[in-house]
């Protein structure tokens, strides 16, 4: 097995770190224009798993740039599957409740 140079795992880590905090206040300002309901509520459980990944990932990239294993990387790693598998699940749900909302009859028109 090929080792991967240590700054490899950095990198992608610090990228996608990026594009979540990008994604967090884009969607954050979105949820503002929602004002309460059913809506608003789905997108502050959206926003609370987004800034969970973004916890996540910077255990992750701590861990990567101290060398010592603050937390067993595999519990890092399982923790942020799960977390991805809850927030698609959520997107999906929230995707349905927004269609059926519009009156949606599943034609794509």
């Amino acid at each position: 097995m090929t080792t991967v140079p240590t700054s490899v795992p950095v990198i992608l880590t610090v990228v996608g770190l990026g594009f979540l905090i990008y994604g967090f206040f884009v969607a954050f300002r979105f949820r503002e224009t929602l004002g309460t309901g059913r809506l608003a509520e789905a997108w502050d459980k959206l926003l609370g798993l987004i800034a969970l990944f973004i916890f996540g990932y910077i255990a992750y990239l701590a861990q990567l740039i101290s060398g010592d294993p603050l937390v067993d990387p595999e519990l890092i790693t399982a923790g942020i599957f799960a977390a991805g598998a809850i927030f698609v699940a959520t997107v999906a749900r929230l995707n349905y409740q927004v269609f059926s909302a519009v009156g949606g009859d599943g034609d794509g028109e």
